[in-house]
């Protein structure tokens, strides 16, 4: 008999505290090391030395998160007391988030070319809120869920949201198949992989997907609301410490 390796368990806190580690990696290598000092090696002509592989193994480190984060989406939804406020704390994170992802991502204070993962986890909520509204209202309609999925994924290229489609179809996939873990693992592991289409992610989303494999189910240890709130504002100031930092630099 194969050992149920969940009996390991991670909590969900121990869950995002992996997904907030994977990708604090993942933008201090974009922002710091890739678009800092390999562009200042690059611009000079000289050789980068360890850089290059260090940029790449921190990126392929960072792809670890965005699974993680989609499935406590996931499990938030469907345990949450008040969907209502949840889906307004994304709302309002979204908002503060976006003025430095768009700095860290396009160097300007405001850019229509990206929206930061914040808002693809927001249409992600709002698609299964709006799921489960069209279940209870007209039963097993799977044209119109799927057009429900249809609808937001097209949100999701319209607002070039972080992961567009991509992170949409991943959450509905896994609430679709939250019942059965290896499942949830393995279709979210090779759509991921399809999406993307860059090989050496693989490891980094295997990572993310692995983790959360060994999720027990339960929440982890509690500090009242100072513990949800630093997930939640750790995503902006994070990246704000980051762009800090690039000015400070270079």
């Amino acid at each position: 008999m194969v050992p149920d390796i969940r009996r390991c368990g991670l909590s969900g806190n121990q869950l995002k505290l992996i997904a907030v580690v994977s990708m604090l990696a993942d933008h201090i290598g974009l922002a710091i090391i890739g678009n800092g000092i390999l562009k200042s090696f690059w611009e000079q002509g000289l050789e980068p030395g360890f850089w290059p592989g260090l940029y790449q193994g921190m990126r392929i480190f960072g792809r670890a998160s965005f699974p993680v984060f989609c499935f406590l989406l996931a499990e938030g939804y469907v345990h949450t007391s008040s969907r209502k406020k949840y889906a307004l704390r994304l709302g309002l994170f979204a908002l503060l988030s976006e003025l430095p992802f768009d700095y860290m991502i396009a160097g300007k204070i405001i850019s229509w070319e990206n929206q930061s993962v914040m808002v693809t986890l927001l249409l992600g909520f709002l698609m299964l809120w709006a799921l489960e509204a069209v279940r209870k209202r007209f039963h097993s309609a799977k044209l119109l869920q799927i057009g429900v999925i249809a609808l937001f994924a097209g949100l999701s290229i319209l607002l070039k949201s972080d992961y567009s489609y991509g992170g949409i179809l991943l959450i509905a996939f896994l609430y679709w198949f939250r019942q059965d873990r290896m499942a949830q693992c393995g279709v979210g592991l090779v759509w991921m992989s399809l999406f993307l289409r860059v090989p050496q992610y693989v490891p980094g989303l295997a990572l993310g997907f692995g983790a959360m494999y060994c999720y027990n189910g339960k929440r982890g240890r509690q500090n009242g609301k100072g513990m949800q709130y630093f997930f939640y504002l750790f995503y902006p100031l994070h990246m704000l410490v980051i762009v800090l930092l690039h000015q400070l630099l270079f």
